[in-house]
């Protein structure tokens, strides 16, 4: 992987006379496209506990709704229950196909995730993380004292790549062939006057070819609900 100080190199050698650091130096631009690539829903980007390659858990306290998900957490995708796992709120749940709640017509999804089976929670609300904030999980329901019962499945929060000692997350070949093209075409855009459009063709082109990489191969996760016949 090329390294953030050769990117940076292979700009300045572009943009003679612009500054690596400052306000809106050739770092600042960096950043900006390096965000929009890597802050996307795709399963290369779910993060998995590396010590046991599975999703991480959760935890909770009885009487208490609201989570401040993890610092590394970009946006959540879904909160899960291990089928076979007791003393969740989806105990309360009934139905042979994990379907009906009591009083309610929603329906739980079982997922497989990694070669495990889940039953996703849908009485919750989440919130992506902000320049400020991280990201937040709501539920609707108590969910009780637990620290081994709530798996959440989230994508991960790009790296702010503020210094040339930041290694930048874009793999090759797509950091030559995607990331770089992506930086110019933004300061190309403050040369002439249309950051807007480049923007746009940016996060409407260079972007989607990034992110169709980013959905290849194996990854053993799979959002779908899954049909199980019954």
């Amino acid at each position: 992987m090329s390294s953030t100080l050769e990117i940076l190199t292979v700009l300045q050698e572009q943009f003679k006379g612009w500054n690596i650091d400052g306000p809106r130096g050739l770092l600042y631009y960096l950043n900006v496209a390096h965000k929009l690539f890597r802050q996307c829903e795709a399963e290369q980007i779910v993060y998995y506990n590396p010590a046991t390659g599975k999703l991480p858990y959760l935890a909770t306290t009885a009487g208490t709704l609201d989570y401040a998900l993890p610092d590394n957490c970009w946006k959540l995708w879904g909160c899960l229950v291990e089928v076979g796992v007791t003393g969740s709120i989806l105990d309360n749940w009934t139905g042979a196909d994990y379907g009906l709640r009591i009083g309610s017509p929603r329906k739980t999804e079982v997922v497989t995730i990694a070669g495990i089976d889940y039953l996703r929670i849908h009485n919750i609300r989440s919130h992506p993380c902000t320049e400020g904030a991280n990201a937040r999980l709501m539920f609707t329901d108590d969910p009780g004292t637990a620290t081994d019962i709530y798996n959440i499945a989230y994508y991960k929060r790009p790296a702010e790549i503020l210094s040339s000692s930041i290694q930048i997350e874009v793999e090759p070949p797509w950091d030559d062939m995607y990331l770089v093209p992506a930086v110019c075409k933004l300061i190309e855009g403050i040369q002439h006057g249309n950051y807007a459009d480049a923007r746009n063709e940016v996060m409407n082109h260079w972007r989607n070819l990034y992110w169709k990489e980013l959905n290849t191969g194996e990854q053993g996760l799979y959002p779908e609900t899954e049909d199980r016949g019954y």
